[in-house]
């Protein structure tokens, strides 16, 4: 089963952090509009000073792009760019593959599916609006 100590290697074949990888799942968060360094910090509990420079190294490996608003320029506004959410893609990808494998593979029937179906009804349960939580790896 994928723990954190696993998914920190498989991130390190990736060439990320812990900390860049939750950074990139905030700013997903963000969507079209980006997430702004607040919402960063608060979503990943890092300090501003810490988070400036975890984006830091996004922005320079091309997989976030970093500007100031268009409505108040003393925001910062961070957006994934086509690499990044690539590289969330198949990481989420591996993941699930992972995930599979140690429950059976999906091929082959396994818990894949009815663990899949009691999250569905589950997540119904909790939030019956509709509006779930943004998804990490599943």
């Amino acid at each position: 089963m994928m723990d954190l100590k696993h998914t920190a290697a498989l991130l390190r074949q990736h060439g990320l952090t812990l900390p860049q990888f939750f950074a990139l799942l905030a700013v997903e968060r963000g969507g079209e509009e980006g997430a702004t360094m607040t919402d960063l910090a608060e979503g990943t509990l890092q300090t501003p000073s810490s988070l400036t420079g975890i984006v830091g190294r996004l922005v320079a490996r091309g997989l976030c792009t970093r500007g100031r608003d268009d409505h108040d320029r003393r925001v910062v506004r961070v957006r994934l760019t086509p690499e990044g959410q690539g590289l969330l893609t198949r990481l989420r990808e591996a993941r699930r593959k992972a995930l599979a494998e140690a429950l059976g593979g999906e091929a082959s029937g396994g818990l894949v599916p009815p663990l899949r179906t009691l999250l569905e009804g589950l997540a119904l349960l909790a939030y019956p609006n509709g509006a779930y939580p943004p998804r990490l790896l599943i």
